[in-house]
């Protein structure tokens, strides 16, 4: 049982977060990371996206704090930050081992 009382939750945070959460593209960028980091290209081309479009959701993503990016070389790595994000997917029924295909699965 956790120790934590509605006193201890800034409702205000997590009802900003459900709602970037609640478009469907950044929910699978997110899903998708959950299991580890990936470059913008490697995204847009899983997600079968166009860049500019995965860009704009990577933005909000990581305004609101969820993700992170992180310079490797010429690439920018993306990761989740918010370690509340699994737990809202496995909430939510997201089966997270599934997921990890998300952003894993062959490209031409």
């Amino acid at each position: 049982m956790s120790s934590m009382s509605p006193d201890d939750i800034d409702w205000n945070q997590l009802g900003q977060t459900l709602k970037v959460l609640g478009h469907p593209v950044r929910l699978q960028i997110v899903a998708g990371l959950v299991s580890g980091g990936c470059n913008v290209g490697r995204i847009w081309q899983c997600l079968d996206l166009p860049q500019p479009t995965v860009s704009q959701h990577l933005k909000v993503l990581r305004q609101e704090g969820i993700l992170t990016a992180r310079r490797n070389g010429k690439e920018i790595v993306y990761e989740v930050a918010d370690e509340r994000v699994s737990r809202l997917l496995r909430a939510a029924g997201i089966d997270l081992e599934c997921c990890k295909e998300v952003l894993t699965a062959d490209v031409a």
